[in-house]
């Protein structure tokens, strides 16, 4: 499995009433990271209120993901197809070691919860 992201870091803080979730292969030079980013106090919060950006801004949308399955060493994001448009991809794949599975999983369902963004673990 060739990933789109080898997992050093992961950054969650909270911006002017907006959740953001930053992924990266490197903390100081990323060549390749992922970030998501959500509205805070919505209950009931759609796929379409949550951001998603691949490598650069030109690869971004909102509601972009639909189906996210985390494995023992890897994360799969499956995009939806207006997703796969914006992003250039229909899938994107994060490895990550066995010391970060339990925060990946519970980052990625806290974050998501309340959208229609399927998770399987």
């Amino acid at each position: 499995m060739i990933a789109d992201i080898n997992l050093d870091v992961i950054n969650k803080h909270e911006i002017d009433e907006t959740i953001i979730l930053g992924i990266a292969d490197d903390a100081s030079n990323p060549q390749n990271y992922l970030m998501v980013q959500k509205p805070v106090g919505i209950e009931f919060a759609e796929a379409d209120d949550v951001y998603t950006e691949f490598n650069d801004q030109i690869n971004s949308a909102y509601g972009a993901v639909s189906e996210i399955e985390i494995s023992s060493d890897k994360i799969d994001i499956r995009l939806n197809d207006s997703g796969s448009k914006s992003l250039g991809r229909q899938l994107i794949v994060i490895c990550f070691g066995d010391h970060q599975r339990d925060e990946i999983v519970g980052l990625f369902k806290t974050f998501f919860e309340n959208t229609d963004v399927k998770i399987t673990v």
